[in-house]
């Protein structure tokens, strides 16, 4: 989208301390209208209908370590 939106998004994640399988749903919905031109001098708003959804599965490692585990 070219537009601002605002997006919902639930995101999960499980497994060790160093490794975690993530899930992740989003939606987003565009917040404004936009301008459509009907000829060189005359334009209608038009509410955006057009929603989105993202569906992300993914695998996080974590590299770094913390102060605690470095002794």
């Amino acid at each position: 989208m070219h537009l601002p939106t605002l997006e919902w998004a639930l995101m999960g994640a499980m497994g060790g301390k160093k490794l975690k399988a993530t899930l992740q749903y989003g939606l987003a919905i565009p917040l404004k209208k936009i301008r459509v031109p009907l000829d060189e001098t005359n334009y209608r708003f038009q509410t955006l209908n057009n929603w989105s959804a993202i569906f992300q599965i993914g695998v996080r490692y974590n590299f770094l370590l913390t102060k605690k585990e470095m002794n």
